[in-house]
């Protein structure tokens, strides 16, 4: 077998370990890949926001935060567990940005748009 056949191969079986771990998980989803004849993906989503992405790509598993324009590399399902487990909770507890904006309106923070915490004369 090839070596490109062979990760291939790889990437095929890491594949379905990352499907089986994630759709065993709650706020997780399978989202198409936008680019044509790349695998699909799947996202942890808060609300309508899509925090994570997950994807696998030649023998590696990656986690795309979005937030911090970011990748995370795993070696396999298991290390992926264990940082789900420990870190995965931290995305879904984070207001969205939008929600935050309103707090701060509605807090008196903003007092106009694009000037936060000042107060008029």
């Amino acid at each position: 077998m090839a070596s490109g056949d062979k990760a291939a191969s790889g990437d095929k079986a890491m594949r379905r370990d990352v499907e089986e771990l994630l759709s065993s998980r709650e706020h997780w989803r399978r989202e198409p890949s936008s680019s044509p004849g790349m695998p699909s993906q799947w996202c942890l989503l808060s609300g309508p926001e899509i925090e994570l992405s997950v994807t696998v790509d030649r023998g590696a598993i990656v986690v795309y935060v979005m937030d911090a324009n970011t990748e995370i590399f795993f070696d396999d399902v298991a290390a992926l567990t264990a940082w789900l487990d420990a870190d995965e909770a931290l995305f879904l507890e984070r207001p969205s940005m939008a929600a935050e904006l309103f707090d701060d309106l509605l807090k008196g923070r903003i007092h106009e748009w694009g000037r936060q915490g000042l107060r008029p004369g």
